[in-house]
């Protein structure tokens, strides 16, 4: 084993282990802040039903919402663990311009939590509801651009995948497509072995050692991730602490893995009877993500069947939209003003 392979697994598993061990002595606490669904910024808060999300019943999803109501719609969809406000320096570059949603999904922030419907397929199902329910009313109809990191991206892939004439681009942020990330797996000793951390968070003991996670432990894992660490602010970790305070905060993200794990064969018999994604497609990437390596990323146009670029930038790690979001706007300008 190289001295890069023997660092690349210290490092996980001090991340994990640590983590466990600083959860040790965590008391139960309260929220400090206000919660997510009303903290202040460039934005609207609002909520939709999406019909028939929860056995024949509706999913009250909260989003946030911002720019004129007559520009190009663009959905951003956050990933784990995180919340709508992950895009709070995407939106307003984007908002100038641009009619843009950012939603928390199943379980997330503001959105319900209820007991069932976490499988990939269900998440899927939720994100294409929304991309029609939340533009709806605002009177706007037809499709838009999605943006996704990391379970918001994988999401993403989902639903290109199955359906298309959802969507004018995709721009996915730190996760391959999933074939191209099933190739990864069966090839890269390196990245299974750092892939190691979903399944402890499949574990159903995982969520309670999160609870109680106070607000400089939560904004010590953050930081731990980013290249830049000033892309965390007080502010901003106190709204994650409050955000991921208890057990139910926690919990309802973590089935988002078990559930993955349970299905893991059928969804990649899926993914493997799928068509290429006939979407226009942007893939960006952190050169320094310590947990999904940028060597992924060019693996996914593989499975594209339309405009494919991928773009890696050097100075970001997997929080790449809260560290370099102008970068990552500009280029995603760049590629959708030239898309077809």
């Amino acid at each position: 084993m190289s001295r890069r392979m023997v660092h690349d697994t210290a490092r996980l598993h001090a991340l994990l282990g640590g983590l466990v061990l600083l959860l040790a002595g965590c008391v139960a606490r309260t929220p400090v802040g206000p919660p997510w669904v009303e903290v202040d910024g460039p934005w609207e808060h609002r909520f939709v039903d999406l019909p028939d999300r929860v056995d024949g019943g509706p999913l009250r999803m909260h989003y946030v919402v911002a720019g004129p109501e007559d520009g190009d719609v663009v959905v951003l969809v956050h990933g784990f663990p995180d919340i709508g406000y992950g895009w709070r320096s995407v939106l307003p570059l984007l908002a100038t311009d641009h009619r843009v949603y950012a939603p928390d999904l199943r379980g997330y922030g503001g959105t319900d939590r209820p007991a069932t419907g976490y499988a990939f397929t269900e998440i899927v199902a939720d994100l294409a509801a929304f991309l029609q329910a939340a533009p709806a009313a605002d009177g706007r109809e037809g499709p838009v651009h999605l943006v996704g990191h990391d379970w918001g991206a994988a999401t993403s892939w989902g639903l290109a995948m199955t359906q298309p004439e959802l969507l004018r681009t995709l721009t996915v942020l730190s996760v391959p497509h999933p074939q191209a990330w099933a190739d990864t797996l069966a090839e890269d000793k390196k990245q299974r072995r750092r892939a190691s951390y979903q399944t402890s968070f499949a574990k159903p003991s995982f969520a309670k050692l999160l609870a109680g996670l106070g607000a400089g432990q939560v904004a010590g894992v953050y930081r731990s991730e980013l290249v830049h660490k000033d892309a965390l602010s007080p502010a901003d970790a106190q709204v994650y602490s409050d955000a991921f305070c208890a057990l139910e905060d926690w919990d309802p993200p973590l089935r988002y893995y078990r559930e993955r794990l349970a299905n893991a064969e059928s969804d990649a018999a899926a993914v493997a009877a799928a068509p290429p994604v006939a979407v226009p497609t942007l893939v960006l990437w952190g050169a320094q993500d310590g947990f999904l390596f940028a060597e992924n990323a060019g693996r996914s146009c593989t499975y594209v069947g339309s405009d494919c670029a991928v773009t890696v930038i050097e100075d970001a790690g997997h929080f790449m939209h809260w560290e370099v979001a102008d970068a990552i706007v500009a280029r995603w300008r760049t590629f959708t003003k030239d898309a077809p």
